[in-house]
């Protein structure tokens, strides 16, 4: 009978250790899950920075085609602010030309 419980505890001994392996597969395998997890939310936030960047890009491609468009304006309104200086100044020195004043 001794050699009997001898025999079990031998092979309880070794269970024990499929068990102990099992729960360390176990903690592996959730470790990998929860890594994963991680990986896949990191993914995630990469990709959402990633069209704010492209939505970034494109507002600023509009506010350069905006200032271009405004920069054309604004010289065109220059220029003419120029013709009409020009315009005000003949205008100016032919109303206080000296023949001109001695009519009046």
């Amino acid at each position: 009978m001794m050699d009997r419980t001898l025999k079990m505890r031998a092979y309880n001994s070794g269970a024990g250790t499929e068990t102990s392996n099992l729960t360390r597969e176990q903690e592996l395998e959730l470790a990998l899950t929860k890594k994963s997890a991680q990986a896949e939310e990191e993914r995630k936030k990469a990709l959402d920075t990633l069209t704010v960047l492209e939505q970034v890009r494109e507002v600023h491609k509009r506010d350069l085609a905006r200032l271009a468009e405004l920069e054309g304006q604004l010289t065109t309104a220059q220029s003419r602010i120029k013709e009409l200086e020009a315009a005000l100044g003949r205008i100016a020195s032919l109303a206080i030309a000296p023949g001109r004043a001695s009519e009046e």
